[in-house]
């Protein structure tokens, strides 16, 4: 019997035991650690606790911080180790050391090749600028959605400032027509943003990949949100044994009070229409730059659209492989 066929011991009444479930998570972690990058699985490895800095005030625009969910599947249907990979501010944005681990119970993964169809027409990718990705592969290519699908989203509405789910669809609309993905707004779900959140959730969204979810929050309920962080964004990275990895959905966390409060000022509803298509930009595997003329720049002085760079690597990444085996 191979790994793949493996079966667990189960208990008289068919459940599995919670000892059997330990020692397979154990087994299947340990079998990462050997197939995984080994970059990656350094930065995914739990850093020390610290305190962060609280970063200065802006006039304009906010500092976000990117999140990227990687989430190795392992020889199991039913376990996943599940890592949140924060891109470190600086030369590079090397991705940094800081991490949140935990082993997830999930159900099976959806029927491949949901709404896979025919690669849209790329754009042109322009000159100049810079980009970086959040996870590449080891040819150097960037880790994305796969281009020949609907990429899908929803909305949760509870805490939105008034207004602020439309700027979403209209950031949504702009990052489809400067990247050639197409976005599909599902119906408003009541699920709540979150990092922890399944990427299979078939009771609720269907026997496909869950949407991209939007939700408002606060710095109370989110501490990542605090200071002058108005959003959180980054996508689920799932690579099967074999298989390349690839971006199957998504979060974008927004700060509700922050976005009221640049949406009462002159010109904030540009500066908000902004922060959430930065935000996309994340979900669709770009990092930050140290480049301030681009949209993707961690500190916002003022741009309100995708630079040069932003959209070449969001060309890159429409350009991705197709991915019917998902």
């Amino acid at each position: 019997m191979d790994d793949g066929e493996r079966r667990l011991p189960r208990s008289s009444d068919g459940r599995i035991p919670q000892w059997a479930i330990d020692e397979e998570a154990r087994r299947v972690l340990a079998d990462l650690d050997r197939r995984l990058p080994p970059d990656l699985v350094r930065a995914a490895r739990p850093a020390r606790s610290r305190r962060r800095r609280r970063p200065q005030k802006l006039a304009q625009g906010s500092r976000r911080t990117a999140l990227i969910l990687s989430v190795a599947v392992g020889l199991v249907s039913f376990v996943l180790w599940v890592r949140w990979l924060i891109p470190a501010a600086g030369p590079g944005n090397r991705v940094g050391s800081d991490s949140i681990g935990s082993l997830l119970t999930v159900g099976d993964r959806p029927p491949p090749g949901f709404e896979e169809g025919q690669r849209p027409k790329l754009l042109p990718p322009p000159g100049g600028g810079t980009h970086v990705f959040l996870q590449t592969r080891a040819d150097g290519s960037p880790v994305g959605y796969s281009p020949c699908r609907l990429l899908h989203y929803s909305v949760n509405p509870k805490g939105a400032p008034p207004g602020a789910v439309e700027l979403v669809d209209r950031a949504a609309s702009r990052i489809a027509a400067t990247s050639g993905f197409a976005l599909h707004r599902d119906d408003p779900t009541d699920e709540e943003a979150s990092f922890d959140r399944p990427a299979y959730q078939p009771q609720r969204y269907g026997e496909r990949w869950a949407p991209v979810i939007v939700g408002f929050s606060t710095p109370e309920q989110v501490p990542r949100l605090e200071g002058d962080t108005a959003g959180l964004g980054g996508s689920a990275v799932v690579q099967f044994p074999g298989r390349d990895p690839a971006l199957v959905t998504g979060v974008v966390i927004l700060d509700g009070p922050d976005l009221s409060a640049i949406l009462a000022r002159q010109g904030g509803q540009a500066i908000a229409e902004a922060i959430i298509l930065h935000e996309f930009g994340h979900v669709l595997g770009l990092g930050h730059v140290n480049e301030s003329s681009e949209l993707m720049a961690e500190r916002n002085t003022g741009q309100l659209d995708f630079g040069p760079g932003d959209r070449a690597g969001l060309a890159q990444l429409a350009a991705g492989t197709c991915r019917p085996d998902i």
